[in-house]
């Protein structure tokens, strides 16, 4: 719980520079437009991380690399590391932040528009 807040802290730090450096103002439609470009962000890559580290493009892989790779080198092609192995980074605290960045985003919303 702590590093989400640590994290949600930053996003939101994030959001508030970027306000001013873009809008040049601080309000509620900056921070809605703001906010829902850096949530969706987070959830974007979070998502990209779990499809790559669940193995989704390992077979893609390694058939292109039997492919494309000269046959004597392919004993180097087959000993290269799948995608999925590469990714040894959790994606989980960028799809809870995103998450709770685009809840907040849509109360704020909620609120402009009433």
């Amino acid at each position: 719980m702590r590093k989400f807040g640590y994290y949600f802290g930053i996003a939101q730090i994030l959001i508030v520079i970027l306000m001013v450096i873009i809008y040049r103002d601080i309000g509620l439609l900056p921070y809605i437009n703001t906010s829902f470009i850096i949530g969706g962000s987070l959830m974007f890559f979070g998502l990209v991380v779990y499809i790559v580290s669940s193995g989704f493009f390992d077979l893609f892989t390694l058939s292109f690399r039997k492919m494309f790779t000269p046959k004597n080198r392919m004993k180097d092609a087959m000993e290269m590391r799948t995608p999925s192995d590469a990714m040894s980074f959790s994606y989980g605290p960028f799809l809870v932040v995103g998450a709770s960045i685009i809840l907040i985003m849509s109360v704020c919303l909620y609120i402009y528009y009433m």
